[in-house]
């Protein structure tokens, strides 16, 4: 683990960031916690490209209170190809942290197919039954096809 500045660290643009938004409540909700005396854990970093996988909403907890020059500790992760980073923020993302919405999961299918994960692979990401995804996304009124 390291100490990196914000500003050398790389937010995951649209098409790659699992989630549609970063969560301002959320922020303000780890900013709370963390003038509360929790340490909250570092976040995970993919060292090529220096592209957040994991931590963005912590990332902008910081970014906001203490500006671009503000530091953070940082896990370093390598990977093989995007593919595998979008894998990672997926099985992270569900792990902790701010829950993840039925439009994410919509959102996370959209990209996954852009990058050759299928749904059986994304459900077990995702932490859930194939069955489950693919009701979901019906009652989305949405198919992987789209």
């Amino acid at each position: 683990m390291t100490v990196e500045l914000c500003s050398s660290l790389c937010v995951p643009g649209k098409g790659l960031y699992v989630r549609t938004c970063v969560d301002a409540v959320n922020v303000r909700r780890l900013r709370q916690a963390e003038d509360a005396g929790d340490t909250l854990p570092p976040i995970v970093v993919a060292r090529q490209g220096r592209v957040i996988v994991d931590g963005v909403h912590r990332y902008e907890m910081v970014r906001r209170r203490d500006g671009d020059e503000a530091r953070i500790d940082v896990e370093w992760r390598d990977y093989d190809r995007k593919r595998d980073i979008f894998a990672d923020m997926i099985r992270l993302n569900t792990a902790h942290g701010k829950q993840l919405a039925a439009y994410d999961h919509a959102r996370i299918v959209s990209i996954a197919k852009r990058h050759g994960l299928g749904l059986a692979v994304l459900a077990g990401l995702l932490r859930m039954p194939e069955g489950e995804l693919q009701a979901l996304l019906r009652r989305m009124m949405w198919t992987p096809d789209d």
